[in-house]
């Protein structure tokens, strides 16, 4: 429903903060990020349905992502102007109210080559699944240095939280070797997944993925099998935070001071560039309802 990605695939739209009252009711994704830093997703309330192109029809797939970050190997694959990973970066995830358990593939799908992905404040009260033959997952984390903390996963199918991915044909070992590492998952209450995994990690340790090649894991509340040990205590120097899932961290504020923003003094169309122009057509849409982005800045060359 909200596509952000840059026009040029050698090229990163930043910038931006997608904060509709709400969203839903779409055949693929709510919100897909492809090529783009600095990018804020909430606050915003779930009002109907991801992925009804398939949950509505004998077709079988699985995009139906409230959020989806990056790209996966098998889409860069397709693209022949594509030879590298899709770096997305410096994401803030927020907020997001799916209390109502409407039906979806994820809440977030953070995919490999992504890194510094923040989840926090996040409700995801059921609805999970997919058409295929894997089970679903809420919250899939392949990416490195991401933060999932102060969230309610509850009652889906599948598995709750899963970390890491399998990677094949991989362009840079370096970035292929942080898959599914270095990240942090405290403060989370994960309830009502049966006999899935409340916080499982595939492929696990024998690839490199596995609990102890993460950054921190603990203070979490989880009902359900793990691996590791998420509920331990957590260090002193770990934050704690005000309340659990979409209600917790004060959203009415965080709503009030992404309205005091003005838009941005746009050149005339003479003036500025397409890419100019397609950033902030992107941006109004994403934030229609009321919000407008905290900052507008021209596209810049992707760094490796």
């Amino acid at each position: 429903m909200v596509h952000m990605t840059a026009p040029d695939l050698d090229e990163y739209v930043e910038g931006i903060v997608i904060a509709p009252h709400g969203i839903g009711n779409s055949g693929r994704q709510l919100v897909n990020l492809n090529f783009a830093k600095n990018v804020g997703v909430g606050p915003f309330e779930v009002t109907g349905r991801a992925g009804a192109k398939w949950q509505l029809t004998d077709e079988e797939n699985h995009n139906g992502e409230i959020v989806y970050v990056g790209t996966g190997r098998t889409t860069i694959h397709q693209h022949d102007n594509i030879t590298g990973w899709d770096r997305t970066q410096d994401i803030h995830i927020h907020h997001i109210d799916n209390s109502a358990g409407h039906p979806h593939s994820q809440l977030v799908d953070v995919k490999p080559g992504a890194e510094n992905v923040t989840i926090e404040y996040c409700t995801d009260g059921g609805g999970s699944q997919n058409d295929l033959d894997r089970p679903a997952t809420s919250v899939n984390l392949a990416g490195y240095d991401c933060t999932l903390r102060w969230c309610l996963i509850q009652d889906g199918e599948g598995n709750a939280v899963n970390v890491g991915r399998e990677v094949e044909d991989s362009p840079d070992d370096e970035i292929a070797e942080q898959v599914g590492t270095e990240n942090a998952i405290y403060g989370n209450e994960i309830s009502g997944f049966g006999d899935g995994w409340g916080l499982g990690f595939s492929p696990g340790s024998d690839a490199g993925q596995g609990p102890e090649h993460q950054a921190i894991i603990c203070g979490n509340n989880i009902e359900g099998r793990v691996a590791g040990n998420p509920e331990s205590d957590c260090p002193e120097d770990v934050p704690t935070g005000e309340g659990i899932g979409h209600t917790g961290g004060d959203p009415e504020a965080i709503r009030a001071t992404i309205s005091e923003f003005e838009p941005p003094n746009m050149e005339s169309p003479d003036q500025s560039s397409s890419a100019d122009l397609l950033l902030y057509a992107a941006t109004a849409l994403a934030t229609a309802s009321m919000f407008v982005p905290y900052s507008v800045r021209r596209f810049r060359r992707r760094s490796t």
